[in-house]
């Protein structure tokens, strides 16, 4: 249901044009990082009516009454990095974009705290608090792009976890606007409610977290025959007298290293062990070799060591084997981690895993497998992941997370005594459930929840005899495409698909970083390219704009998991443009402004040399000459 005018009227009165009701970007804020099948997407309202990017709490209070007033739905999103469904709509309502959000407000020598706004990202926290000798305790593996609001309210373990436990063990306190507009700190026993939830009880507005004094990143990698040795060097590692010092361990079976290798083209691992990545900060435990010899492990050499952590941030590089990936992530005991692994790579032979270990035994497993959603087997396929996830429970394990598709699980995550507390919160301060319906509570704890179709699909699944029962069927539907649009370029067709949509390119564009909507990324391009390949959105004149505006700097193709040339391909679309019969129209204002003024933007060459600072002179000749270009000495000055 549209938002009505005075609603629309009262939102671009408040946000002005940081708010937007253009079809593309609403499109765009309506997935994740997750590929689903068509099928699963048809069963709720996945669009918002609206997006906002609010720039403080104040806003954010006003949008809250006004969604109070109205009933709207209001959904919190950081970078969509996550592939559970919590930041994608399921009443349609407002997306709260918190992208021009991202101050670091305190950093705390004393207290060993750094106080930041949600919207800034795990990596360039890290990068701030280096400048001042300290480090963070852990990060998530898609820190490029991760907001720590949206970790903080997705939950979970990452790099670092070995020794620093969860991101709710490093959350301090946090700043929540609460469902009825008020801000409170929240601390102690009671971010129970926050940590977690995916918003469900109010927007993160500042967060809290501990940090501890930088120390030098020092890498060990190690090769193992078996399951079953890695098993007992991490067991060993866990509960060993000296290891205060090892820092982070993470793990990857034979076919993760092989199916990167082949979409790199690198063959530098090898392929036939199951690796493990042991990370010390200052110095390496002194019983560290002579754990992994007596386990059957032998270290490779340290220019492996360091390649490889610095690709820690690049798991899903053999995407591009597929193009889509069929993701399943679960948490099971180190005792059974040899034998979780092993049936899986039994029933599914070409499985990759990625693992990281956390304090007090756990190892988060993330499973892929490669998939092709442009075929119909797609929607069969990826029901499959669900029974990977059943079995980890049989042997003590649980589920990642809840999010939005997998409610049914959220006892084991939170506890009955939490899920209890959070209803009876909502009761008294969300009674028409406006924060981000459909997420963490299953449908028997919210009776108005939108997600009951497919809640109900999913247990029908996980209680017969085969997933590929209901779900399966849900899944498939009809519409799944068949085929790329033919009038796109083949390798641009299916780029469209490879594309991880894991958003380390968005603080990486030039156009996005100065004005920060989806549309502008090069990942909003790749979805919207994609969208059209499946038959989903026309190619007209609004498309055809997206596609056009890009400066062509290639700096998202440095940070690209994929390796995409996404210049060279937004390039390459001109002559379909042209073809389709869309012109740059402002191209002759350019040349004219280039002619008389020297630059494109038509300012006069005076106003252009603002950017200079006060202590500099201009000068004709020099040791050394920079060059600001067009956008960085008028549009961005400060870069």
């Amino acid at each position: 249901m549209a938002l009505a005018a005075e609603v629309v009227r009262e939102l671009k009165d408040a946000f002005g044009d940081r708010c937007s009701t253009d079809p593309l970007q609403r499109l765009l804020y309506g997935h994740d990082q997750g590929a689903l099948p068509d099928a699963i997407m048809r069963v709720i309202n996945h669009q918002p009516d609206a997006v906002v990017q609010p720039v403080d709490a104040e806003e954010l209070v006003k949008l809250v009454s006004l969604a109070r007033e109205h009933k709207i739905p209001l959904v919190p999103r950081g970078s969509g990095t996550s592939g559970y469904g919590g930041a994608i709509p399921t009443r349609g309502g407002i997306v709260v974009d918190f992208a021009r959000m991202k101050k670091v407000i305190d950093i705390d020598a004393d207290a060993r705290t750094v106080t930041v706004e949600p919207g800034i990202t795990w990596r360039e926290l890290d990068a701030a608090l280096q400048k001042h000798g300290f480090a963070l305790p852990v990060y998530p593996t898609s820190a490029p792009a991760a907001t720590v609001g949206g970790w903080v309210a997705q939950g979970g373990t990452g790099i670092g976890s070995f020794r620093s436990g969860t991101i709710r063990d490093n959350v301090v306190a946090v700043e929540l606007v609460t469902p009825t507009g008020e801000v409170q700190s929240i601390s102690g026993e009671d971010l129970d409610l926050v940590v977690g939830l995916e918003g469900i009880t109010g927007f993160i507005t500042r967060v809290t977290l501990k940090i501890e004094p930088f120390q030098e990143d020092i890498p060990v990698l190690v090769a193992f025959d078996t399951p079953e040795d890695l098993e007992k060097a991490i067991a060993r590692l866990s509960g060993g007298s000296d290891n205060d010092s090892l820092w982070s361990v993470t793990l990857f079976n034979p076919n993760f290293v092989r199916l990167k290798q082949a979409a790199t083209g690198e063959k530098i691992l090898p392929e036939d062990k199951y690796l493990c990545m042991l990370v010390a900060r200052g110095r390496v435990p002194a019983d560290l070799n002579a754990v992994v010899f007596e386990s059957g492990g032998a270290v490779l050499n340290g220019e492996l060591a360091r390649h490889e952590w610095e690709e820690r941030f690049y798991p899903l590089r053999l995407k591009r084997n597929g193009p889509s990936i069929i993701a399943s992530e679960v948490i099971v005991p180190v005792d059974r981690l040899a034998r979780f692994v092993g049936e899986a790579e039994r029933k599914h032979k070409d499985i990759a895993f990625e693992g990281t270990v956390a304090r007090g035994g756990q190892v988060t497993l993330l499973g892929l497998m490669l998939g092709d959603e442009r075929k119909a087997t797609f929607a069969l396929e990826y029901s499959s992941s669900i029974a990977l996830m059943d079995q980890a429970k049989k042997l003590g394990g649980h589920y990642y997370a809840a999010g939005m598709y997998f409610t049914d699980q959220a006892e084991d995550l939170f506890g009955r005594d939490t899920l209890e507390k959070v209803v009876e919160f909502k009761r008294q301060q969300d009674p028409h459930g406006i924060m981000n319906p459909g997420k963490i509570l299953p449908p028997s704890m919210d009776p108005n929840s939108p997600i009951k179709m497919l809640a109900a699909a999913v247990k029908t699944a996980r209680a017969g005899k085969s997933v590929l029962g209901s779900v399966g069927r849900l899944f498939a539907g009809k519409g799944e495409a068949s085929g790329p649009a033919t009038d796109l370029p083949a390798e641009i067709a299916r780029e469209a698909f490879v594309c991880a949509q894991c958003g380390y390119c968005r603080w990486a564009c030039t156009v996005f970083d100065s004005d920060p909507w989806e549309g502008n990324s090069p990942r909003g391009k790749w979805y919207l390219l994609k969208e059209y390949v499946k038959g989903n959105l026309p190619f007209d004149e609004k498309l055809a704009e997206a596609l056009f505006f890009c400066t062509t700097c290639k700096k998202c193709d440095v940070v690209c998991q994929l390796g995409i040339d996404n210049a060279e391909h937004w390039l390459s679309l001109r002559p379909l443009l042209n073809a389709k019969k869309f012109e740059n129209t402002g191209l002759a204002a350019v040349r004219e402004h280039v002619l008389s003024t020297g630059n494109f933007w038509g300012v006069p060459a005076e106003q252009a040399r603002r950017w200079v600072p006060d202590d500099i002179r201009y000068a004709q000749e020099g040791a050394v000459a920079y060059w600001p270009g067009c956008w960085a000495s008028i549009v961005m000055q400060n870069m």
